[in-house]
């Protein structure tokens, strides 16, 4: 999903969707751990240097940040506005950059980088690079300027995480479904990228891909993933399957959920496990034992759907249950200990108007949890990082 003007597929078509869980807990705050040892500021056991910081927002061990609203036209809200609400400078700061190859100089980044220079702490600068105008117009002098702009910020002492064409195996963006082509212009980027531009890693990062089909070997991706050697960082992302006669998608990125028989979505709790399960299946694939790379949730949210009009939709969960649910389970003493990969979690701080599937109602999808207008939402969450931010 992108904060940017591209146009955006729908939930329906991203399959965004997760099973109701049938658990109610009505406290999350005294769930306080204790945290892990974790490796010396950002350093991975493969030699790769992360850029995170330790006393930035970390719980357990696992970093957190932030994609923020900056170009939303509902509820824009800035990385500063959310530093304000957290108890330590976030770790990760997303942004999503629009490649044109009428702006050889990606000026975009420009106009973030004053967002970013507001924050104390210096985080990573997680940037998806969307190539907007397809694969087709990445050529070698287009990589070149990717490289220029990353090495550029890397001189000014950010490091950077690049998300280049992301969710290429989805049929919702203009680069999608190509993957020779995909692997062809990753090669080609990484290359120029590593060449000038050495604290900056390339996260590899497709949608779900699981399913009965020729390349389902490894959960769907084989055909979109360039080898370890072109990749320093993966994204956790889907698993699909079935249960109780309909289909669901389990996600650690986003959490939603939608009725039986249904495309309508319902606002109820994950399942005391969901996140766990879900990102150990991701990372079975491919994790330590695979390719010893370090594994990061590039968005995740858990959203609160009400109709246009203010309704929330059906279900039992209240907004600040679910989010503050889902957040438990993402960065948990037990998270740490089962995924030891997983080094950062991004969490989507937007709100978006968008419908479920097919002809279903635009509902209003709230991912937001530090800056909620929900104030018990937005304190719990603050004292929720606070205080594992301080432990």
């Amino acid at each position: 999903m992108s904060g940017l003007g591209v146009q955006q597929p729908s939930a329906a078509s991203r399959n965004r969707h997760l099973c109701n869980g049938p658990s109610l807990r009505s406290s999350f705050l005294p769930f306080m751990d204790k945290p892990v040892a974790s490796l010396p500021d950002g350093q991975w056991r493969g030699g790769i240097d992360t850029g995170l910081s330790n006393t930035n927002l970390n719980v357990n061990g696992i970093a957190v940040g932030f994609l923020p609203a900056l170009s939303e036209p509902i509820q824009p809200n800035t990385p500063l506005d959310i530093n304000k609400r957290i108890g330590a400078p976030m770790s990760v700061m997303g942004s999503y950059i629009q490649l044109y190859s009428k702006d050889p100089n990606i000026t975009e980044i420009d106009w973030q980088l004053p967002q970013y220079r507001q924050l104390i702490g210096w985080p990573v600068w997680e940037i998806a690079i969307m190539p907007v105008e397809g694969l087709e117009k990445v050529t070698p002098d287009m990589a070149i300027n990717i490289a220029k702009k990353m090495q550029f910020l890397n001189a000014q002492g950010i490091t950077v995480w690049l998300r280049f064409a992301h969710e290429m195996n989805g049929d919702w963006y203009v680069w999608g479904q190509k993957p020779a082509l995909f692997l062809e212009k990753w090669a080609l980027v990484t290359k120029a990228v590593r060449s000038m531009a050495p604290k900056t890693l390339m996260l590899w990062a497709p949608n779900s891909g699981f399913g009965d089909t020729p390349d389902a070997l490894l959960g769907g991706y084989t055909k979109y993933w360039p080898g370890g050697e072109l990749v320093d960082m993966i994204v956790a992302l889907h698993v699909l399957m079935d249960l109780g006669g309909f289909r669901i998608v389990f996600l650690p990125l986003w959490r939603s959920a939608t009725l039986p028989d249904s495309h309508e979505r319902a606002n109820v709790l994950p399942t005391p496990t969901e996140a766990e399960d879900t990102i150990k299946e991701f990372v079975r694939l491919f994790g330590s034992k695979n390719h010893d790379r370090p594994v990061v949730l590039a968005e995740t949210a858990a959203s609160y759907t009400r109709s246009l009009d203010g309704k929330p939709a059906p279900g039992t969960a209240n907004e600040r249950d679910i989010k503050l649910a889902w957040l438990n389970q993402l960065v948990s003493r037990s998270m740490a200990q089962a995924v030891p990969e997983l080094k950062a979690v991004i969490w989507f701080e937007v709100m978006k108007n968008e419908n479920a599937a097919g002809n279903t109602p635009v509902k209003s999808e709230d991912f937001r949890i530090v800056t909620s207008p929900v104030k018990p939402l937005a304190q719990d969450a603050h004292k929720l990082l606070s205080r594992r931010a301080s432990q």
